[in-house]
């Protein structure tokens, strides 16, 4: 029988991301390495959503002995974008559609990848992507979260100020968000049977949070 999702609070400790698809072979290896939880990607419009979560994967992450728990991010776009180029709500929408379809049930939430951005973009045209973007993830019943990368211009406090955004991860430079600080840590790319994989670490914001994401019932 299929299993049932939960929404729970992320808990403490190793999960991993990555954009390969995943077989049981490699959820036994993440097993073995004390994984708790595991975020996949959800595409972009107008690309080849080929490796990306679906239904049947999502099923197999719950379904695993091990109780993993996901989470989904939406994948950057291309070194050197413009925020002020694309469609906040476009992208949102699509990252909800495929979401929605993999099976994260309302509750979970959903990360922009703010990373990468052109160095002309200013903190203004970042900031009002965010928010129309997180915006988006709330109105459809998801919660708004923050991946913050390299080249994204917004200061701690102006990440702060996005209504929307309820839980911030960090790229392996441990970016600063005011007041709330961030809940996920990326580290060092690892392979694990040839698949890469990225690790973060999960662990309570300043405010007490981490990211809501879904596991088997």
């Amino acid at each position: 029988m299929p299993t049932i999702p939960i929404v729970v609070a992320a808990p403490t400790g190793k999960f991993v991301d990555t954009d390969c698809k995943l077989t049981e072979t490699l959820l036994d290896a993440l097993a073995n390495r004390d994984i708790l939880g595991i975020f996949r990607y959800v595409p972009l419009p107008g690309v080849d959503p080929k490796g990306d979560i679906d239904a049947a994967e999502l099923e197999l992450i719950l379904a695993h002995p091990a109780k993993f728990c996901s989470g989904f991010v939406q994948h950057p776009r291309f070194p050197g974008w413009r925020p002020s180029a694309w469609n906040p709500e476009t992208d949102a929408k699509h990252a909800v559609a495929f979401a929605r379809a993999a099976g994260y049930p309302s509750g979970v939430h959903g990360f922009v990848d703010a990373e990468g951005m052109n160095p002309a973009t200013t903190w203004q045209e970042a900031q009002r992507y965010n928010t129309a973007y997180s915006h988006v993830m709330v109105e459809e019943g998801y919660k708004g979260g923050l991946y913050d990368g390299y080249s994204e211009p917004e200061t701690p406090e102006e990440l702060y100020e996005i209504p929307d955004v309820s839980s911030y991860w960090s790229d392996l430079a441990k970016r600063k968000v005011a007041k709330r600080g961030t809940a996920v840590v990326q580290g060092p790319q690892f392979e694990l049977l040839g698949v890469p994989f990225d690790p973060d670490d999960v662990a309570p914001d300043l405010l007490g949070d981490t990211p809501m994401v879904v596991r088997a019932a």
